[in-house]
C-alpha cells in the first residue's frame, strides 16, 4: 500500500507538472495559478448552483462528505479543496470543476446510493480531471477564458455570467478519450487506496451499459466517454496488474 500512495503522489504531481509551464505563462508563479484556479471554479459554480439548485438531503449529503473525506485523504500534498455536491437534474451526470468543485446529479446519486463503493469510483474519477487539470485545460484553449484567467490570476476579478455559462457548457462537452481512461485508472487506484473495492468501477459500468438506451437519462454520465466496453477492458487490465 504505501508504495502504491507513493505511485499515485507522483501521478498526481507528474500532472501537475505537465500543465505547469502553460499555466505559469498564462498566469504568473504556480501559486498565483492555483487561486485563480479555485476563484474560477468557484464562479462556475455558483452559476451551475443558480441553474441547477443545490438537493438538501441529510442523509446522501453526509454519504457525499463521507466518501469525499476518504477519497481525499488518498491524495494529501495537493492544493486543492475538495467539495462534493448534489445538483437537481432529471439525468444521471458528475462534473468537475477547477479548483475542485465535484457535482453529482441525484439521479446518479439515488442509482449508486446502495452501491457507494461504486459512487466512490465516480467522484474518483471526476476528481482526476482536477488533479490533472483536465477541466482548466479545456477552458484556457478559450481565448476569452484564457485571458479572463490570467487578469484573475495576476490581479483578481470575476469571470462574468456570459463567461460562466461558456465554461460551464465547454466543460460539459467532454474530454478525449485518452483522458477519460486516465481517469478511470487514477480512479481505481484511488479506490485501492483509500479502502474502497476498485472492482466497484466494472460493476457500476456494467450496470449502466445494461441499463442504457439511446436517448435515455442513464445515457447521460457516459455519453461523452469512450465505449463502456473499452473502459471495463481497460479498468480490468489494470487490475490484474495490481493483483
Amino acid at each position: 500500500m504505501p508504495g502504491f500512495l507513493y505511485h499515485l503522489g507522483r501521478l498526481v504531481r507528474r500532472g501537475a507538472q505537465k500543465a505547469n509551464w502553460y499555466y505559469q505563462s498564462v498566469a504568473g508563479s504556480e501559486a498565483e495559478s492555483i487561486r485563480a484556479e479555485t476563484q474560477l471554479g468557484r464562479e462556475i459554480a455558483r452559476d451551475v448552483v443558480a441553474q441547477s439548485g443545490v438537493v438538501s438531503d441529510p442523509a446522501l449529503n453526509r454519504l457525499l462528505a463521507e466518501l469525499g473525506r476518504r477519497l481525499v485523504l488518498g491524495i494529501r500534498g495537493q492544493p486543492w479543496r475538495f467539495t462534493f455536491q448534489i445538483v437537481a437534474a432529471e439525468v444521471d451526470n458528475a462534473f468537475a470543476l477547477p479548483g475542485g468543485f465535484i457535482f453529482a446529479t441525484l439521479p446518479l446519486v439515488r442509482r449508486c446510493h446502495d452501491h457507494p463503493d461504486e459512487l466512490a469510483f465516480v467522484f474518483a474519477h471526476e476528481m482526476s480531471h482536477v488533479v490533472r487539470r483536465d477541466a482548466l485545460n479545456r477552458l484556457l484553449a478559450d481565448t476569452a477564458i484564457g485571458a479572463a484567467f490570467s487578469v484573475m490570476a495576476r490581479r483578481g476579478g470575476v469571470l462574468g455570467g456570459q463567461l460562466s455559462r461558456l465554461a460551464n457548457e465547454l466543460l460539459q462537452q467532454g474530454y478525449s478519450q485518452d483522458q477519460e481512461l486516465e481517469a478511470d485508472a487514477f480512479a481505481v487506484g484511488l479506490l485501492g487506496a483509500t479502502g474502497f473495492d476498485p472492482r466497484a468501477a466494472v460493476r457500476l459500468l456494467t450496470r449502466l451499459e445494461s441499463s442504457t438506451i439511446p436517448q435515455t437519462p442513464a445515457a447521460s454520465w457516459f455519453a461523452t466517454h469512450p465505449p463502456i466496453p473499452v473502459r471495463i477492458r481497460a479498468i480490468e487490465k489494470r487490475l490484474k496488474r495490481t493483483q
